[in-house]
C-alpha cells in the first residue's frame, strides 16, 4: 500500500513540477545565501559549471577565512541534491551556517555539464557520453579541486560525497595519491564502492546486461536513461522534462535505491523529479555492473582487445585502495538497496585512515534519506558537521 500511495503521489507531484525550474543558483538566492558561479573546462573538453556558497547571512561580519569543504553528488544528480531540503534541512546551508565555505560539485553529463568544446554536435555525439565515472573521478574532479583551492588560496578542503561521490573518491585517491595532500577529510554518504551484496530488486537482472556484449553494445554511448540507442534521442529528453515520463524515471530511481515513506519528505517531491534524473551515461551505470559482476573494485572493462591496449592486461587494473590515507568517515543505513553494511565494512577494513564508520540509527534509513529525509538533519547533517568540527579542534590542538 504504501508503494502504492507513493505512485499516486508521485504522479500528482510531477504535474507541479512545472512550477519548479530553478537551477542551483536561483534556488540559493531565493533561500536567501550568497552565491557565485564558477566555471571550468576539462583537459577533454567538458564545460562544467559549479556553484559556491561562500557565507551565511546568519554571519553579522564575515571576514576570516574559512574552512572549505567539497561536496559531490551521486549519479543521475547534480549539485541540486544538496540545497533540496530548503535552508534549515540542507546539508549545504547547514555547513555555510557552521562557517564553512562551501563548494557544490558537479560532473560531466549532468544539468550543468552538458557541453563539449572539442566534440562535434556536442551531447548528440556518441562520443559525449563515452565516459564513465572514473572520468568524474580522474578528470573532473581534480579539476575542480585545483580551481577551488587556487581560488581559496587554501592547501586542502575537506570532502563530501553521497553515493556515486563515495566511489569518484576513492577512485580518485587510488589512482592519484598525490590527491591525498589537497583533501583533509572524506565522509562518505551511502558509500558505493564494493557491492557484491546490493539488495536492488533489479540486482537480478545487471548480469543479463553486464554478461551480454549485444546488449551492452545496443546500450552504447548515450545520456541514461533511456537504454537503447534506438530511443536516446527522444527518451533522454522524456525523461528530463516535466513530464509523466519523468515521474516514471523517479519511481524508478526510488525502487532501485529503496523506498522509505517514514521519513520521505514528500514536500520536496515536486523538486525531486523537477531535478533528478540529472543527466549521466550509460557508461557509468555499465560501470557500476562490471564492479558488481565481478565482486571487486575495478576500471572500466572495455573488453579483451581494448583493455590490452589501454591497460596492458585482458582484465581492467584494480582500483588500489591502499593508496587512500585521507580520515575517512563512512556513512551507512540499513534499508540501503545499493550500499549494504556489509560491503561498507568490507570498505572499512581496506581503508587505512578509517575516522568512523557510522550507521544511522533508523532501521528504514535508505539511499535517498541521505540528502532528502524528513530527518536529514538530525540524523546525518549534525553527526557529519560534528565530525568536521572534531576534526579541525584536533589540528588546532
Amino acid at each position: 500500500m504504501d508503494l502504492v500511495v507513493w505512485l499516486v503521489i508521485l504522479g500528482i507531484a510531477n504535474s507541479a513540477t512545472a512550477l519548479f525550474k530553478l537551477s542551483t543558483p536561483e534556488i540559493i538566492k531565493q533561500d536567501g545565501y550568497p552565491v557565485e558561479t564558477h566555471e571550468i573546462i576539462t583537459s577533454d573538453g567538458y564545460e562544467i559549471t559549479f556553484f559556491r556558497i561562500p557565507t551565511s547571512p546568519k554571519f553579522e561580519v564575515d571576514n576570516k577565512t574559512k574552512p572549505v569543504v567539497l561536496a559531490v553528488h551521486g549519479f543521475i544528480s547534480s549539485s541540486d541534491v544538496w540545497i533540496l531540503s530548503g535552508p534549515d534541512n540542507s546539508l549545504a546551508y547547514n555547513l555555510a551556517d557552521a562557517g564553512f565555505d562551501v563548494w557544490l560539485s558537479n560532473a560531466r553529463g549532468n544539468s550543468y555539464g552538458l557541453k563539449n568544446n572539442k566534440i562535434l554536435f556536442g551531447r548528440l555525439s556518441p562520443r559525449f557520453w563515452d565516459f564513465s565515472w572514473n572520468e568524474i573521478a580522474n578528470i573532473d574532479l581534480p579539476a575542480q579541486i585545483d580551481y577551488i583551492l587556487e581560488k581559496t588560496g587554501q592547501p586542502a578542503l575537506h570532502y563530501i560525497g553521497h553515493s556515486q561521490g563515495t566511489t569518484s573518491y576513492c577512485a580518485l585517491l587510488s589512482d592519484q595519491p598525490e590527491y591525498n595532500e589537497k583533501i583533509l577529510t572524506g565522509s562518505l554518504l551511502s558509500p558505493v564502492v564494493f557491492m557484491d551484496n546490493m539488495d536492488s530488486p533489479f540486482a537480478p537482472l545487471l548480469p543479463l546486461i553486464g554478461n551480454a556484449p549485444a546488449i551492452s553494445a545496443l546500450i552504447g554511448n548515450f545520456e541514461f536513461l533511456p537504454q537503447t540507442n534506438f530511443l536516446a534521442l527522444f527518451g533522454s529528453v522524456a525523461c528530463r522534462e516535466k513530464s509523466i515520463t519523468n515521474a516514471i524515471c523517479s519511481n524508478v530511481i526510488f525502487l532501485a535505491a529503496g523506498f522509505d515513506p517514514g521519513n520521505l519528505n514528500y514536500t520536496l517531491v515536486p523538486k525531486i523529479t523537477a531535478t533528478h534524473p540529472a543527466g549521466s551515461s550509460t557508461g557509468q551505470f555499465l560501470h557500476y555492473i562490471q564492479n558488481y559482476i565481478s565482486g571487486g573494485f575495478n576500471h572500466y572493462d572495455y573488453g579483451f582487445i581494448k583493455n590490452r591496449l589501454k591497460y596492458g592486461s585482458k582484465d581492467p587494473p584494480a582500483y588500489n585502495l591502499s593508496n587512500i590515507k585521507v580520515p575517512t568517515s563512512l556513512y551507512y543505513g540499513n534499508n540501503d538497496y545499493l550500499s549494504s553494511q556489509i560491503d561498507v565494512q568490507r570498505l572499512a577494513s581496506e581503508l587505512s585512515n578509517v575516522r568512523e564508520v557510522h550507521e544511522i540509527d533508523v532501521p528504514t534509513w535508505n539511499h535517498f534519506d541521505f540528502v532528502w529525509a524528513i530527518n536529514v538533519k538530525e540524523k546525518v547533517n549534525i553527526p557529519v558537521l560534528n565530525s568536521l568540527a572534531s576534526f579541525i579542534d584536533q589540528q588546532n590542538n
